[in-house]
């Protein structure tokens, strides 16, 4: 067996999905999914061989077969030692690539269902949140959003717009400046030698 321990998670799910398997977990669990995958495939790989005794032709071409199963994960190994190399030389040039098709496609899907159903996915996902903390009324409050929303649609003046960043945040007023320092200071009503007058 591979030790596929020594894999990244990204690969581990790389070779889940060749293999039609899930790709959802920690890595220890894809590590014991392919491992078990391996033991499957061991065992149906003895039993074809158990079951065609007869002669020696389909025993060489199930020798053959059990080739090409080993060799991919061989081969698997040699890209993976190159993909390191030119990963570490792309990262920047492949964030700046997702950035600009991120901006492309918020460009071409700006449309009043577009940011309808991303309003009612966002507040879909904050009820449930709600709910799973038992913050009951903040989920109601959350439904009437909703329905609202569903109904007459997103105003992009919304604090829900703001949320999604489709309206800049309100501008804050400036504070009142300090003007302490510019004031008079009030006289003192004592006279001096800490006489009190009555």
């Amino acid at each position: 067996m591979t030790k596929y321990s020594g894999l990244l998670k990204a690969k581990l799910q790389e070779l889940l999905t060749a293999r039609g398997l899930p790709v959802d977990g920690t890595k220890e669990v894809l590590i014991e999914r392919l491992e078990e995958s391996d033991k499957i495939a061991a065992e149906l790989d003895q039993d074809d061989d158990d079951g065609e005794e007869a002669p020696a032709a389909p025993s060489a071409a199930a020798a053959a077969a059990a080739e090409p199963a080993v060799a991919p994960a061989v081969e698997e190994k040699k890209p993976e030692d190159a993909a390191p190399v030119e990963a570490a030389e792309t990262p920047a040039a492949a964030g700046e690539a997702a950035k600009k098709e991120e901006e492309e496609e918020k460009k071409a899907e700006v449309t009043p269902e577009t940011l309808k159903a991303a309003a009612i996915e966002h507040l879909t996902r904050k009820i449930a949140r709600a709910q799973k903390f038992g913050e009951d009324q903040q989920a109601t409050t959350l439904q009437a959003d909703l329905a609202r929303i569903e109904k007459f649609g997103l105003a992009l003046d919304s604090a829900i717009a703001r949320e999604l960043g489709l309206a800049p945040a309100p501008k804050k007023r400036a504070a009142p400046a300090d003007n302490s320092k510019h004031k008079k200071p009030k006289p003192n009503k004592r006279p001096r030698g800490g006489q009190v007058l009555s």
